[in-house]
């Protein structure tokens, strides 16, 4: 049996200036993703990094070890040794892990809570992955089953109202600080979503916006940067696009006027002892979501009723996961009756051969008819965490050999059964 571990760093365990450490690129999360299989210590992984957070998941036959490399993997991106890292990681396991990410599916986790951008984040994660070969089945279901869970939240719940989010908070914190928007001028660097998302936002709101979307910014900005009033930046790149020189250059430039800067960006564009320059207002993604609180008043009061869609999600998650490993058992316990039944039907089976297209579908119905009962029993006894001590009941019951792949030695069907299909051989279930 599999077990399913999680490693998380987010806005809840660790800041800003921790989690850029850590931090990959979006299109660098498959790539890592199939990095953790390529160790050998998880048969799937998946990892999906945000503003908010950097969770690894990953499907391993020993938890420990599988811990213990994903802890070392962000301890090599961090540049440090994993002691170092314990106190931001929150480490997690089997059904706790599976509803780590349906809450997060859920808005649950995220800096501003209910935010929407976290669901096409999971998706273009899990794309990543897939595209990758690093995901399989038990991270593929809980993938889908995180989606529908964090649609049914937005849907059924209050969880989304109000359209607060991190790129929301900036905007109207731009229109706080300086009023009428007439012949204010921002500019927006990088060309990720977060970066176009904000640009049309203040777009609307009234700005003269000028977009930067090369991630090589640092020099081409820098003596402009004084003609602005707002500066945002969200370029998901590593390194600073607007480094320190950058930022004493502009605040020269500005003279007396503010001049807002809003890093939306993890790891930051901006380097934060721009924080301590006169003239400058610096923001970036943990303090915009400190600035959400008050707004989200709202969704507050939806977090039980969207707490409740997460456990619905997450026991029909674990109950798919618990009949999984009755699936060998399922597979031989079918091939026993079938071979046991063309052995009792031996002489019939050669008396012709027109007979064959049709006895092997009786065969089919028999033997699914006559394990009807016992299958959707193995099913709900795996889901009431029972499945592994029925399914070794069965086999001791039907004289199949432990490892529920090599049974007695079955009778071929006879000749005259050209063209129907083969007895079925019980194969052992790919190991997730």
């Amino acid at each position: 049996m599999t077990e399913l571990v999680c490693l998380s760093v987010s806005h809840d365990s660790a800041p800003v200036g921790w989690r850029e450490r850590v931090a990959i690129l979006a299109r660098d999360q498959g790539s890592a993703a199939l990095a953790v299989v390529r160790a050998g210590v998880a048969g799937e992984a998946l990892v999906l990094s945000t503003c908010g957070r950097v969770d690894t998941y990953a499907v391993a036959a020993d938890g420990d070890r599988a811990e213990a490399a994903l802890l070392g993997l962000m301890a090599d991106r961090a540049g440090g040794a994993p002691e170092a890292l314990t106190a931001g990681v929150q480490a997690l396991r089997g059904s706790a892990a599976a509803r780590h990410l349906l809450r997060t599916a859920a808005g649950l986790t995220s800096p501003v809570l209910g935010e929407p951008e976290i669901l096409g984040q999971l998706r273009r994660a899990h794309d990543l992955a897939h595209r990758a070969g690093a995901t399989g089945p038990v991270l593929d279901r809980l993938v889908r089953d995180a989606l529908r869970a964090g649609r049914r939240a937005r849907d059924e719940t209050s969880i989304g109202i109000g359209g607060v989010s991190v790129s929301s908070i900036a905007a109207g914190l731009a229109l706080t600080l300086f009023g009428p928007t007439t012949g204010r001028r921002a500019m927006v660097v990088g060309a990720t979503r977060t970066a176009r998302g904000l640009g049309a936002r203040l777009l609307a709101d009234g700005w003269a916006v000028t977009s930067v979307p090369s991630v090589r910014t640092g020099p081409a900005v820098s003596p402009l940067l004084g003609a602005f009033d707002v500066v945002a930046s969200a370029t998901g790149t590593h390194g600073r696009a607007l480094p320190a020189e950058a930022m004493i250059d502009a605040g020269a430039a500005h003279g007396d006027r503010p001049l807002l800067v809003l890093d939306l960006s993890v790891p930051r564009d901006v380097d934060p002892a721009a924080r301590d320059l006169d003239g400058m207002l610096l923001y970036d993604v943990d303090d915009l979501a400190a600035a959400a609180d008050h707004a989200l008043a709202g969704r507050r009061a939806a977090i039980p009723r969207a707490e409740g869609i997460v456990e619905v999600e997450l026991d029909r998650f674990e109950a798919w996961r618990a009949t999984r490993s009755l699936v060998p058992t399922i597979k031989a316990l079918r091939a026993h009756v079938r071979s046991a039944a063309i052995d009792a039907l031996g002489d019939v089976l050669s008396s012709g051969p027109d007979v064959g297209a049709d006895v092997d579908e009786a065969l089919e119905r028999l033997v699914t008819r006559l394990l009807d009962a016992p299958t959707r029993r193995l099913r709900a006894a795996a889901a009431e965490g029972a499945g592994d001590r029925y399914a070794e009941m069965a086999r001791e019951l039907f004289g199949l050999h432990d490892d529920t792949g090599a049974q007695r030695p079955q009778r071929p069907c006879p000749a005259p059964l050209h063209g129907a299909r083969t007895p079925a051989r019980s194969l052992p279930d790919r190991a997730h």
